[in-house]
């Protein structure tokens, strides 16, 4: 029996198909499921395996870092992004913030406003045409459900109540409790706050929102240069890594953010706790803002749909 040619004896193994073309078939049938698991990283790598899986995982990889700069807070970066493929508003996509929530299925707009960012929430609704409006009106009231397990939206009242009462109890307790009090309570609360937050926490200078106490009416500058993100969640000091581990951070009317490692100087810090707990009252007041913008969608969804648009 005469010997199939190489190429010939390949392809019948996978049924006429050639490997790369079966491959291809594999990932078309799993991709769904598959994407569903991988983080950005992973995607971005296994698109770059061949031009076929390229073609078949370009807008999934796009859709993911839609995510996760809208979890960094960059308006920079999710206005680049859509200014090009503005059909990527509200897209679907699984992403775990820089506080290890996972949010499975959710959508950029979604978590934008779970997170309190009005300005991100603002710049993907621009990008959103009429026809998908109510689209994104139907994404955030899913917002109500808490089908993600971490609550309609960020809540910062444990990150109140805790510097509260760490405030209240600073006298009483001995060097020991203060320290864990203040690194392991009130630094796990702040280990949770939104990018958008820590932005308007970290933001160098006098003149700025967080020493205003007006993080409605002042602009709040990201100052992504100074990676004040990185700075949050991996700074070493005092022997840990990041608010949390073995120090958080308190900033008050100073020009700049610090961290502490909650014990002695207490006359001088106290003022800076105050402050900030002052401007954690301000955040508190943020779901207002959500509900105003989610309103104003939904009264101009039904507005155009009066007029048949």
């Amino acid at each position: 029996m005469q010997e199939q040619p190489k190429s010939q004896k390949t392809a019948s193994i996978f049924s006429g198909k050639s490997p790369k073309d079966e491959a291809t078939h594999f990932f078309i049938q799993m991709k769904d499921p598959l994407i569903r698991q991988l983080d950005l990283k992973a995607t971005s790598r296994l698109s770059a395996t061949c031009t076929s899986l390229y073609g078949l995982f370009k807008y999934d990889v796009l859709i993911k870092k839609l995510l996760h700069f809208t979890v960094l807070g960059r308006l920079d970066q999710v206005e680049n992004i859509l200014k090009v493929h503005p059909e990527l508003a509200l897209k679907r996509a699984t992403i775990t913030d820089l506080s290890d929530r996972t949010f499975y299925n959710i959508t950029g707009l979604q978590y934008a406003a779970w997170a309190l960012d009005i300005e991100m929430c603002e710049l993907i609704l621009k990008n959103v045409d009429n026809a998908s409006a109510s689209v994104a009106d139907t994404q955030l009231s899913e917002l109500e459900k808490n089908p993600w397990g971490h609550g309609a939206y960020y809540d910062i009242s444990p990150l109140v109540k805790k510097t509260q009462g760490y405030l209240n109890n600073y006298n009483g307790w001995d060097y020991d409790k203060c320290c864990q009090y203040w690194q392991k309570e009130v630094g796990g609360e702040q280990r949770k706050c939104p990018a958008w937050l820590i932005y308007a926490w970290c933001e160098a200078g006098y003149d700025v929102a967080w020493v205003k106490k007006d993080l409605k009416n002042i602009k709040v500058v990201r100052q992504y240069e100074k990676e004040h993100l990185k700075w949050w969640f991996e700074q070493a000091y005092n022997g840990g890594l990041g608010v949390g581990s073995t120090w958080s951070c308190h900033r008050g009317p100073r020009d700049q953010v610090q961290g502490w490692s909650g014990y002695g100087e207490m006359k001088r810090n106290t003022g800076r706790i105050v402050g900030d707990r002052e401007c954690q009252y301000v955040v508190a007041q943020r779901p207002e803002a959500l509900n105003s913008l989610k309103a104003r969608l939904s009264n101009n969804n039904a507005t155009d749909k009066r007029h048949g648009q």
